[in-house]
């Protein structure tokens, strides 16, 4: 139980650090049920990319979401 919060905690830290860096938006929110894995999803408009980073760990999801103008 005490590495999963460890664990837990490192990756919000992460998550923080990188939406820090790339100036985007974290959100961390319970999951209703169990879930691993993680997501990258790039989305190209007109005038911007945006990026999307997920990890989820059993409870917790962790999103970090950031823009790239084009051009």
């Amino acid at each position: 139980m005490t590495n999963l919060i460890i664990g837990l905690t490192v990756l919000g830290l992460l998550a923080y650090l990188i939406g820090y860096a790339v100036n985007g938006e974290v959100s961390i929110s319970p999951i209703v049920g169990s879930m691993v894995g993680a997501l990258h999803s790039k989305t190209e408009y007109d005038d911007a990319t945006e990026h999307t980073i997920q990890v989820c760990i059993f409870i917790i999801a962790i999103t970090v979401i950031w823009e790239d103008p084009t051009g």
